[in-house]
């Protein structure tokens, strides 16, 4: 009886730890819109599988932006802390963070080259405030 009860016990955790796993995974990392698309065009190289950079803002499924710094969220509102190396950002569309849409309402502080000793970051954008789209 007890030995019963222990498989089931078992078993069930080990199938909510690879559901919590798997569900992470497919709302967190994987770009299923993308992956998606790319699938039905038949793609078969081993990047098939779209996957999202959390230190990256998309637009139309392309790297626009790198993420530096803290991102805060709050009330239908994301705050960068900077943005950086912009490039074929299309101001008028709204861009991905994740599984966030955003339209970028404010910018701080433009800057057209900054050199942080180790590395040169162009189309530096300090304190972007974006609001939420679609959540």
């Amino acid at each position: 009886m007890w030995e019963t009860l222990t498989k089931v016990v078992l078993t069930v955790v080990v199938l909510v730890i690879a559901g919590g796993t798997l569900r992470w995974i497919w709302t967190q990392q994987i770009d299923v819109k993308a992956t998606a698309e790319r699938w039905l065009r038949g793609a078969v190289e081993p990047d098939w599988i779209a996957t999202r950079d959390a230190n990256k803002l998309y637009q139309d499924g392309s790297v626009v932006a790198d993420v530096r710094g803290d991102v805060q969220r709050n009330d239908g509102q994301v705050m960068f802390r900077r943005l950086v190396n912009l490039e074929g950002l299309d101001h008028g569309k709204s861009v991905e963070h994740g599984r966030l849409r955003l339209r970028i309402r404010r910018v701080g502080a433009i800057t057209g080259m900054l050199s942080t000793g180790l590395e040169t970051l162009r189309n530096v954008w300090d304190d972007v405030e974006c609001e939420v789209v679609v959540p």
